[in-house]
């Protein structure tokens, strides 16, 4: 609030009018002041109220929006003050699920809602997802995984030879050989006892971050404390709200590690990496939940922050 103190006469009060104080009656004012005993002189206030936020401040309440009372402010704060407000015509994304149309007088038209949600960034609506969450494609020689979403393809890794029915062809070598040493461990099994990871309580948390600036950041280990491996082909993990991680052909050894990452990377023996690009796990806390290839619960795990 801009406050303006003038020394004016009060014979003179009443010539600036209803329509405020020109320039031509402040220096009247000050002129007669000076002509007239001082004590005939008290000062008069001017107040300007400074023009409100030119941001449109939208709500959207039952998936609707009302941005009409808005606009409309915007114009009458024009045309009190005589200000021009201006704005970036187009479309804008509104808080993710619907875009309008704003005009340069910073008017709105009605909004829209999107199916699929809108895109900040480029003030769309977004279409239908193009793949299924941690789904795999073969690019040239690179092995695609679907991101969060699914609208986008990101790098999982680059193949060292060829990319063939979405996975690299080393991986096919490292599989048969995997598969060998897990049939031949299953048939030791068989003829002694079998195996039973879930009455065993073979597997546990080891560590976790459940923070972090980047989803690279993000990750959770699993160690298997008994003595024989796990096959964890088809297994998932998550919270049991977003989209979980499906583990891909893996063998666990007895007493081994792997660290599952929430974001992107190249996958290794003992770190497998999400391929998402924002984060899972709730700063506060969260629960892990670890599901065999027949959705049979393994371990759920409190995750404390």
């Amino acid at each position: 609030m801009l406050v303006l103190f003038l020394i004016g006469c009060s014979q003179n009060q009443d010539n600036a009018g209803q329509d405020g104080i020109t320039g031509s009656a402040i220096e009247e004012s000050l002129e007669n002041c000076r002509l007239s005993n001082e004590s005939d002189c008290r000062p008069i206030e001017i107040i300007r109220g400074e023009p409100e936020n030119e941001e449109s401040n939208v709500d959207i309440v039952n998936e609707s929006i009302d941005i009409k009372n808005k606009s409309e402010e915007n114009i009458t704060v024009q045309n009190l003050l005589n200000l021009t407000l201006v704005c970036e015509a187009g479309w804008k994304c509104i808080k993710g699920s619907h875009i309008a149309y704003q005009e340069a007088n910073c008017s709105w038209h009605p909004p829209e809602r999107c199916i699929h949600g809108c895109n900040e960034n480029e003030s769309l609506c977004r279409s239908a997802p193009i793949c299924k969450v941690n789904s795999l494609k073969c690019e040239n020689d690179n092995l695609m995984v679907c991101g969060e979403d699914g609208h986008k393809w990101l790098l999982n890794k680059s193949c060292d030879k060829d990319c063939e029915n979405d996975v690299c062809t080393e991986d096919i070598n490292a599989t048969a050989t995997l598969n060998i040493t897990t049939n031949a461990t299953t048939n030791v099994s068989n003829n002694t006892m079998q195996n039973d990871f879930i009455a065993d309580r073979c597997m546990d948390v080891l560590k976790y971050n459940l923070t972090g600036i980047n989803p690279t950041d993000e990750y959770f280990t699993l160690k298997n404390s008994c003595s024989y491996s796990i096959d964890m082909s088809g297994w998932t993990a998550g919270d049991n709200v977003n989209n979980p991680y499906i583990f891909q052909s893996f063998n666990l050894a007895n007493n081994g590690e792997v660290t599952v990452v929430t974001g992107s990377g190249t996958n290794n023996q003992t770190t497998l990496y999400w391929g998402r690009g924002s984060a899972v796990w709730n700063n506060g806390g969260d629960t892990l939940y670890l599901n065999a290839s027949n959705s049979t619960n393994v371990l759920t795990k409190v995750l404390n922050p």
